[in-house]
């Protein structure tokens, strides 16, 4: 990995845009009315007939790391959801806000993913609506950068995790993208030795900082999203969105969003994206948790790769086509015990190679906490203010020119002072070659 004092321009983190895809091959002949309706997911993967079973993720601690979301929403009302105290950014305000932002209705709609109870604006139905949620906010959105409020090599992506690993959450889950910075690799080796499931979106097709983070991580669950026919979304070329690094796929087409900045809170709303597919996988997991409760978080990664689709399988993986080990499946992983499973993370060989075995092994060994290295680095300086990288930036990377503009004038200084000196030296060399010519009859 390059030094992380390299990359102060992208320290902070971004949405991935609300616009993404669903299922895979095995959502092929989901009925009609499914299909036509934007809470057609949670008919598609029975979830009713799951939560009438009393599998509705009761007591799993869900975290989930974003920017702002309104709680006071009539789909969160009734439900287990915490703010976590503090921002995650260091300047950061309150992670609570009733303002329709794009970037605050994507968090809020991500959140009803996993723990909505159907009422207001898109009745939006969680997946697993009695998990214990809390969410992890950086605060306001900025122009200028946002350092975490962690320690200097971690982004607010890794001190979201690491705060959520010290909270004893059992699942952790983010629609955003982040930097590369050696502590957040840290934070995940934190989660995966501690059996913390760590389940990511990956970039959209319009997503304008696919830095390969979070997705990329070793032991992290990257979920992609599919439409109805179980198809990638496509990129302008006509391309489908093929993320190598993809882990399972889920529902991410032409679902129900909760407010738009244009209409409020009130607006009728579906969108498309992978930040669909991470809440709905997460929410999942959620369930599984609760049914299994002695199972690793290890094995409900295995289990959720082995048990993909309807029908039982063979283990495959697609290595490029962007499905990884298929489409997540609620009901088929509900059938079977994971402690069947090894108690090893099976994700452990991505693009990044990091966090390594080696890096996992120390954090088990240090227990679950930052390295002395990372704890005690000195606080950055506060970045210069900057526009977004685009309007779909949730968090604003630093500007550029916040790290670039100390080393510029550090070294237009130096040059400054060595012209400085070369003109002294020259004016002493001609005086006192004036002054020879003199003494030897020349002129003057």
């Amino acid at each position: 990995m390059t030094s992380t004092r390299l990359r102060a321009s992208t320290r902070a983190w971004a949405v991935v845009t609300l616009v993404c895809a669903l299922v895979t091959s095995s959502a092929v002949g989901a009925s009609a009315e499914a299909a036509s309706s934007p809470d057609w997911a949670f008919d598609l993967y029975d979830v009713q007939s799951v939560q009438d079973q009393g599998w509705t993720g009761e007591g799993v601690k869900v975290a989930v790391i974003g920017s702002q979301i309104n709680p006071d929403l009539p789909v969160f009302a009734g439900q287990n959801l915490t703010l976590a105290e503090g921002a995650l950014c260091a300047d950061g305000g309150p992670v609570a806000s009733t303002e329709a932002t794009a970037s605050i209705t994507h968090d809020t709609t991500v959140v009803a993913y996993i723990n909505g109870n159907g009422t207001g604006n898109g009745s939006i139905r969680g997946i697993a609506p009695g998990a214990d949620v809390t969410f992890y906010g950086n605060g306001p959105a900025s122009d200028a950068g946002c350092y975490s409020a962690g320690p200097e090599d971690v982004t607010t992506f890794g001190w979201g995790v690491q705060r959520a690993v010290d909270d004893g959450a059992r699942i952790v889950i983010t629609s955003r993208s982040s930097a590369d910075w050696d502590g957040d690799a840290e934070a995940v080796a934190n989660a995966v030795a501690k059996g913390v499931v760590v389940v990511v979106a990956t970039p959209n097709p319009s997503s304008t900082s696919d830095s390969g983070y979070p997705h990329g991580y070793n032991g992290v669950v990257a979920a992609s999203g599919v439409d109805r026919e179980g198809m990638l979304q496509t990129r302008d070329d006509g391309q489908p969105q093929a993320i190598a690094d993809t882990t399972v796929v889920a529902a991410g087409d032409s679902l129900a969003v909760i407010g738009s900045s244009t209409g409020g809170w009130d607006a009728p709303t579906t969108g498309t994206g992978s930040s669909f597919a991470a809440p709905i996988v997460a929410g999942m997991l959620a369930v599984v948790a609760q049914r299994y409760p002695d199972a690793s978080g290890n094995q409900l990664i295995q289990t959720l790769i082995h048990n993909t689709g309807r029908e039982d399988h063979a283990l495959a993986r697609d290595e490029s086509g962007g499905y990884g080990y298929g489409a997540a499946w609620l009901t088929h992983m509900l059938q079977v015990d994971p402690a069947q499973y090894p108690d090893e993370n099976p994700l452990m060989t991505k693009s990044t190679g990091v966090p390594s075995v080696e890096q996992v092994d120390a954090a088990a060994a240090r227990g679950f906490t930052l390295p002395e290295a990372v704890e005690t680095a000195a606080p950055p300086p506060a970045p210069a203010e900057g526009a977004n990288d685009s309007p779909d930036i949730g968090a604003a990377s630093a500007s550029p020119m916040s790290t670039l503009v100390p080393v510029v004038l550090t070294i237009a200084a130096i040059v400054v002072g060595l012209i400085v000196i070369g003109v002294i030296i020259l004016v002493i060399f001609m005086t006192n070659a004036r002054k020879k010519r003199k003494l030897q009859g020349g002129p003057a």
